[in-house]
C-alpha cells in the first residue's frame, strides 16, 4: 500500500509528489520547510482511495540538509552516519467529510490501520536501505499516536521544545535484527 519513492525512481511519480506537497502542508512542522525536500530526500507514500487515507514521510540521510541536524544538538559523530537518517515531515489526513470524524470508534481503526502500515513501511525502507538509526522529529502527540495506534517501539525519546512540544524519537535497526525481520 506504501510507495517508497526514492532519488532514483522520482521522475516515475511526479504526480503523486504534487499531491504530497500539498496534503502535507497541513500536516508539517512550523519549523519545517521546502529546503529539507531535495534529491538525496526519499518519501513514503500511502494513499487509499477506498478508504479516504492519504499519508507520507519524508526521510533524509544525516550527511544531507535536514530538519533533525539543523533544529536539534545531537552528539552522534560515533555513527557511520550513512547508516543514520531522520525522519521528520509524516503526515495522515482523511478527506474532509468522512464518515471517520463522527465516529471515534471508527477513526480509531483508520489511525490503527495507518500507523501499523507505516511501521511496516519504515521497517522495509531501512532494512533495504540499509539504514541503522531513524531519528523521528516531530510533535509530541504525533510520536504518541506512532506508538499508541501502530504499536511503534521507540529506543529512547526526548523532548526538544516544551513550548511547540516537539520530540525526537530514535528507532535503531541493528543489522542482526534487520536479518530477523526478513524471515
Amino acid at each position: 500500500m506504501f510507495t517508497v519513492i526514492k532519488p532514483d525512481n522520482k521522475q516515475y511519480y511526479q504526480n503523486e509528489l504534487h499531491e504530497m506537497f500539498l496534503r502535507r502542508a497541513h500536516d508539517q512542522l512550523n519549523i519545517d520547510s521546502l529546503l529539507y525536500d531535495h534529491q538525496d530526500s526519499v518519501y513514503i507514500y500511502f494513499n487509499d482511495i477506498k478508504s479516504g487515507i492519504y499519508g507520507s514521510a519524508r526521510l533524509n540521510p544525516m550527511t544531507s540538509k535536514n530538519l533533525v541536524r539543523d533544529s536539534v544538538s545531537l552528539d552522534i559523530t560515533s555513527q557511520d552516519m550513512k547508516k543514520v537518517w531522520e525522519c521528520s515531515t509524516l503526515s495522515f489526513h482523511i478527506e474532509d467529510n468522512h464518515p471517520a470524524y463522527d465516529c471515534p470508534k471508527i477513526f480509531d481503526i483508520y489511525c490503527t490501520f495507518y500507523y501499523k502500515m507505516l511501521h511496516e513501511a519504515l521497517i522495509k525502507v531501512c532494512r533495504d536501505m540499509d539504514i541503522n538509526i531513524l531519528l523521528l522529529f516531530n510533535t509530541s502527540d504525533e510520536l504518541k499516536d506512532m506508538k499508541n495506534f501502530g504499536h511503534i517501539h521507540f529506543d529512547k525519546v526526548f523532548t526538544i521544545n516544551e513550548g511547540q512540544e516537539l520530540s525526537l524519537a530514535v528507532m535503531t535497526f541493528p543489522s542482526h535484527q534487520k536479518k530477523m525481520l526478513m524471515m
